[in-house]
């Protein structure tokens, strides 16, 4: 025993339910691998489990199944705490795969509705003098889904084609042309600008070299970053602007607009500066106005690449999850604002441990 780890080793279980009833598989739980998506993509999980002690769990596909992870004695170095609670979801099952000698259960579950439709059933649909909000509602009472966060003012939308698309193509289309997130839950929807994450970081982390600097000894773990992190700067693929051609549905004329840098710019030898990269689109639009918020808004997204961070952290945090921001310090080139892409989870036999995939807060058009 040490002062700074007084006897409480940090534990780690799980706790799973099935169609809302607890399994009580706890010890069978070999492995989870566990991916939060901040958005476009489901979370997904995969449970792996063994049957040592027996086991009359018989899941379907398309049953309910509810994770969590629990962790005990974690943040504290004195007496025994409270455990903290970390919520993977709740998810539906579409993938059981079982293998002998020695038995193992290898069940996959994503976080979709548990209405197959949303994203299997095509449809196509005129939508005139509506928005964004009222889109995303409709398909919340069509699914049967109950929950639905906004963050951000709603987006009119004078008219818009959903044509032969899934509805959760055309949700996820409609919300990035206007510059917005979307994730999709079993149980609704969450709808966000990014930049509304961005003013605060849930934690601040840098590379440990054996002194505690401004870190309390104690507290370093909190913000300790392990060194196997992967850094990246680029501009392929990222543009300083766009030009947008589009058709006036009124006249029937092909216009052109520009938004950010569009101009040439010649570099003279030795200089720094990032040479004017230019996004080329057609699209469609009702007015010049939302053409050149369309093009503002694809030239954002192909930004988030321009420098990139996939880290994990020394100390599973169950208080991050994807969408958060993260603060980098006293670590060189890399220092910064991220906001977190991607948490992928990690348990098994060699602990609870999760990486971070990041893009830098950048300036947007």
């Amino acid at each position: 025993m040490s002062e700074q780890y007084p006897g409480y080793a940090r534990t780690f279980y799980s706790v799973l339910k099935y169609n809302g009833v607890e399994l009580g598989v706890s010890k069978q739980v070999e492995s989870i691998e566990y991916t939060d998506n901040a958005s476009g993509t489901l979370d997904q999980i995969s449970i792996t489990l063994n049957d040592r002690d027996g086991i009359a769990w018989q899941p379907e596909k398309g049953a309910d199944l509810d994770v969590t992870i629990y962790l005990e004695n974690w943040f504290n170095y004195g007496a025994a705490t409270k455990p903290l609670k970390y919520h993977c979801g709740n998810f539906v099952v579409d993938d059981i795969t079982i293998t002998g000698n020695p038995w193992k259960m290898i069940v996959k579950a994503v976080s979709e509705p548990a209405n197959g439709d949303f994203k299997n059933k095509t449809n196509t649909k005129t939508w005139e003098k509506t928005t964004l909000k009222a889109i995303a509602t409709e398909f919340l009472g069509k699914y049967g889904m109950t929950k639905m966060y906004f963050n951000g003012p709603d987006q009119a939308i004078d008219s818009i084609e959903q044509s032969d698309k899934t509805d959760s193509a055309f949700l996820k289309e409609v919300c990035e042309k206007y510059g917005y997130d979307l994730k999709v839950y079993k149980v609704g929807f969450v709808i966000f600008k990014e930049e509304a994450y961005e003013g605060s970081a849930k934690n601040f982390y840098r590379l440990y070299l054996g002194k505690a600097y401004e870190i309390p000894d104690a507290d370093y773990p909190l913000h300790e970053m392990q060194q196997n992190y992967t850094w990246n700067s680029t501009l392929q693929g990222t543009y300083t602007g766009a030009i947008i051609k589009y058709t006036d549905p009124k006249t029937g004329k092909t216009v052109k607009s520009k938004v950010g840098k569009t101009e040439p710019k010649t570099l003279t030898v030795g200089s720094t500066a990032d040479p004017t990269r230019v996004l080329y689109i057609n699209q469609k639009a009702s007015s010049i106005a939302e053409a050149e918020l369309i093009a503002k808004n694809k030239v954002n997204a192909e930004n988030k690449k321009a420098v990139t961070f996939t880290m994990s952290p020394a100390l599973f945090n169950p208080f991050i999850n994807a969408s958060n921001c993260i603060d980098v310090k006293k670590s060189g080139r890399i220092n910064g604002r991220y906001f977190i892409d991607t948490v992928s989870v990690s348990y098994g036999s060699g602990g609870l441990t999760e990486t971070f995939k990041c893009h830098k807060v950048f300036e947007r058009l």
